[in-house]
């Protein structure tokens, strides 16, 4: 029984070897041969099932990895159809891209159109601040866009028309505008047309005569009425559907000082009250009349304050005393350095302390002064009804006009009042004129 176990070990060995010796003489394992001249074996032999066998077609007598190589399309297949092959020895080359899944574009080189260019299938990753596109056709577009917009565009206009309408071109950020006005004093006026929010002109008068530009509500904020002489500029921003002066009205977290020259400077202000939370704010009520400030809480006023813009003043006497007297007048007050400008008077109140049987017959004045009375005027009657009266129209006190620097004023009776007991307060406010 051994002797026939071993002689059946050695017969099987024998063979095992005689197949071993003569694959390794044919073909090599895991090993590309280029011995046949048009194929290469990565596994297998000659009489192995052929579909077990992996080929890679050749150039003859050419060693080359994968195949790929100058003339032979088709190299590398996937599900039956060719990745490409290219033309020279790199991928410049290699234009052979399959539509599917790119669109409308076939090739890398294709420029088409925007949607159908060798740029627009390339793609980027969306993290740009300017550019919500994600191909390379797409973000490049927006570049140039922006560096179109933000080009300094200069074009030439000649005023022949008063007032004459300016517009700026369209799609561009920043543009200087030239101005050669023909007749004096032009009036220049922006148009809206083709403006965005952030757009700015420069406008720059470049003829010998001046040209004039005027606040327009709604249109053109400016701070006051501009000259706009030979080689002088003005500079607006379009925000909020219309023209702002740029540096007319300008805000800052803190200044050490402010030198604005002969300018103006813009408080805060509004048609209502705002609450101040710290000191040095200031805020001007214009429905009011009142400017309030925050004094801090190290004085004797600890927060907000206001200080009404109008002054007001009050005088109390007995009219049959007044009257009793050389003149039946009583003399108020002189409009002095604390108006230079003159006043307007806004309301005034007249009383007695009951209703008497004797009206007043009584009219507020003013005169050069108050001996002689000389040039004297009549501002407004202040007569009596059930013991009062009352004017809060300031058009119907002086007729709204403005009562001069240097002027006294004083009440004086028509009648001499001779009722006896009686008490008057007359109540005056005013405010003083800026110019």
């Amino acid at each position: 029984m051994k002797r026939i176990f071993f002689t059946a070990f050695c017969f099987l060995l024998i063979t095992v070897l005689s197949h071993s010796a003569d694959y390794s003489s044919d073909k090599k394992v895991n090993e590309l041969d280029n011995q046949s001249g048009t194929t290469a074996y990565l596994l297998g032999a000659d009489g192995v099932d052929t579909d077990k066998v992996v080929k890679i077609p050749i150039a003859s007598g050419v060693d080359t990895a994968l195949g790929v190589n100058v003339g032979l399309a088709g190299a590398i297949v996937t599900n039956g159809g060719a990745l490409g092959t290219p033309s020279s020895g790199t991928l410049s080359g290699c234009y052979g891209l399959p539509a599917s899944g790119v669109g409308s574009t076939t090739t890398l080189n294709e420029t088409t159109a925007a949607n159908d260019s060798g740029g627009y299938i390339i793609g980027l990753y969306d993290e740009f601040d300017n550019s919500s596109n994600t191909n390379v056709q797409g973000v490049v577009k927006d570049l140039d866009t922006t560096i179109t917009k933000a080009t300094v565009y200069t074009t030439g206009y000649t005023t022949d028309a008063d007032p004459y309408t300016i517009a700026k071109t369209a799609n561009k950020k920043v543009e200087v505008i030239e101005i050669t006005p023909h007749t004096s004093s032009v009036s220049l006026q922006m148009s809206e047309t083709n403006a965005v929010d952030g757009d700015r002109v420069v406008l720059v008068n470049v003829g010998a005569t001046a040209c004039d530009m005027a606040d327009i509500t709604g249109q053109q904020e400016l701070t006051s009425t501009k000259t706009i002489a030979q080689y002088e500029t003005v500079v607006l921003a379009y925000a909020t559907d219309r023209w702002v002066e740029e540096g007319g009205k300008q805000t800052s977290e803190a200044f050490s000082s402010i030198e604005l020259g002969g300018g103006t400077l813009e408080i805060p202000n509004g048609t209502s009250d705002v609450a101040l939370a710290n000191g040095g704010e200031i805020h001007l009520n214009t429905t009011d009349e009142q400017l309030s400030v925050h004094s801090a809480a190290d004085g004797e006023i600890s927060g907000e304050a206001a200080l009404s813009l109008i002054q007001h003043k009050t005088w109390s006497f007995d009219p049959k005393a007044v009257c009793d007297g050389a003149v039946d007048r009583l003399f108020l007050m002189t409009l002095g350095d604390d108006a230079i400008e003159g006043i307007t008077i806004d309301e005034w109140k007249v009383s007695f302390e009951a209703d008497p049987t004797t009206e007043a017959d009584l009219d507020l004045k003013y005169a050069d002064a108050f001996i002689g009375v000389a040039n004297a005027a009549v501002i407004d009657v202040l007569d009596t009804t059930t013991g009062t009266s009352t004017e809060d129209t300031d058009t119907n006190i002086n007729s709204g006009n403005v009562i001069a620097n240097g002027k006294v004023l004083y009440l004086e009776f028509g009648t001499a009042y001779t009722e006896a007991n009686h008490q008057i307060i007359f109540e005056l406010w005013y405010h003083a004129e800026e110019d």
